[in-house]
This record gives C-alpha cells, structure tokens and sequence, in this order.
C-alpha cells in the first residue's frame, strides 16, 4: 500500500571524497573560483555550508579533485547545493574515463539537460537540493569529478561577475548504480557505512501468521 509507512535499508557503502563539508581546503582545487567557508546554514542545521563563488575571467568556474576510476564500474556522485545566482553542474574531466556529465536548474528544481549517465534531484528544503549522477566507467583511470557553476541554464564558459556561484554542502562519491544518504566524512581517508538491518521489526500484534 502506498501510504504505508517503510524502513529505509541501506546496503554498506564507502564514501570515497574526504573534506566533503569543507570545499575551501586545498584538497579540492578550485578552477577560476574562490571558496568562503562556512556562511549559511546546512542541511543538517549547522552552519558549514561553503559559498563558491567564481572569479572575473572568462572560462568554466569549477571546484573539483582527481579520482580513480575501473572501468565497467558505475559510480554515484551527489552533492547539496543552493542557489546564489548561478546553476549548477556535475561533470568528468574526461568523460571517456567515467561517463557523467549534468546539468541542474536551481530556479525550478530539475534536471536542465543530461549529456552522460543518469541525474536526478531532491528537494531538501530551504532552497537546498540534492544534485546526484550515475555513470559507468569507461576506462581504469583517473579523471576530476567537477562542481561547476552555469550561466543561465546551459552556458559552461562565460565572464564571471566576481560575486556570483552556489553554496555547496555533503559532496559523496561511492561505487553503485543508484546514490545512497549522505556519508560524512569521518576525518581519515573514505568513509564507510555500515549496512543497515531489521531485527525485531513488529510484533504479532503487527504482523500475523496469514499475511507476514
């Protein structure tokens, strides 16, 4: 039945990024863009989410990091993010390497365009939206997962305004064909979850002999 209420089971997954709440470390390097840290309020309602914001050249404004890929493999990258004058991009330095390259429209909550893999986006409230992409590995390789702004709602390259960008928050990038809920990041190296399980989920006042 639809209304019924269900548990939320996750398998165990590793979260491969590290610095996830924290885009103005060195780990992530910044592409024609700065990072203040810290400036509003996250979705988990601390005040850790980074504003990025693009410089005044003309060329892609991206944060991002190299990652290793083995090719058949699929991979799930996801990310928060919200709205400070720009949309938002999820691309691969090299999309011969791993195929995910996905543009999503802040303004109205949805996927813009898709050019490899599958994207999807979650409402979190506040303005806050979860930005995921699927794509399989071409190659066992490496290549960057970028975080890049757009201009309007297609434009990769353009003049930045200096102040423009988006807050970024819970970056996650973990080997599956589908995302699951946000691993933080535990201060070491990846950061795994472990499964979920059920034990003594109802009772026979619940759950009877004939229906289970």
């Amino acid at each position: 039945v639809q209304d019924c209420p269900a548990l939320l089971l996750e398998p165990s997954r590793t979260n491969d990024m590290q610095r996830t709440e924290e885009f103005n470390n060195s780990y992530w390097i910044k592409y024609d863009t700065s990072v203040s840290a810290n400036q509003i309020v996250s979705p988990d309602g601390s005040v850790t989410a980074d504003r990025i914001i693009e410089d005044t050249g003309t060329s892609t404004h991206q944060v991002g990091r190299s990652f290793s890929f083995t090719s058949g493999s699929y991979y799930a990258v996801s990310v928060f993010v919200k709205e400070n004058g720009r949309n938002f991009q999820i691309t691969a330095g090299n999309p011969n390497t791993w195929r995910g390259s996905a543009i999503y429209n802040l303004d109205t909550g949805s996927v813009q365009s898709t050019t490899y893999g599958t994207a999807t986006i979650e409402n979190y409230g506040n303005g806050w939206y979860r930005c995921m992409l699927v794509g399989q590995a071409l190659a066992t390789a490496s290549t960057n997962i970028n975080f890049g702004l757009i201009s309007g709602t297609s434009t990769t390259s353009y003049t930045g305004d200096g102040s423009s960008g988006v807050y970024l928050w819970g970056a996650q990038r973990e080997g599956g064909v589908y995302p699951t809920s946000y691993i933080p990041w535990d201060g070491s190296g990846s950061t795994t979850r472990s499964p979920d399980a059920s034990r003594d989920s109802g009772t026979s006042a619940d759950i009877n002999s004939e229906e289970g």
